[in-house]
């Protein structure tokens, strides 16, 4: 407290802007997570063709499973690494 008898109400007015900081924060990752979200949900590749990056990576995780089932279905007990 200052010598003045203040020292309660600088208190909540810095309460207050520190209140509102973290608001200014919250609308700064929401938009920031929003067009994150818009650019993974759609982008357009070199042949004009709207695709989706989610899509690409399904699409590379199946082509990998597949290759892995193909070449797991070689292999036995009795077959050394």
């Amino acid at each position: 407290m200052n010598n003045n008898g203040t020292g309660g109400r600088n208190a909540r007015r810095s309460l207050r802007g520190r209140l509102r900081e973290g608001g200014q924060a919250s609308v700064e990752y929401t938009v920031v997570v929003m067009l994150v979200v818009i650019v993974l949900i759609s982008y357009e590749d070199e042949s004009g063709v709207v695709r989706s990056a989610i899509g690409d990576v399904v699409q590379a995780l199946k082509d990998f499973f597949g290759a892995y089932s193909w070449a797991i279905s070689f292999s036995n007990n009795i077959t050394p690494l």
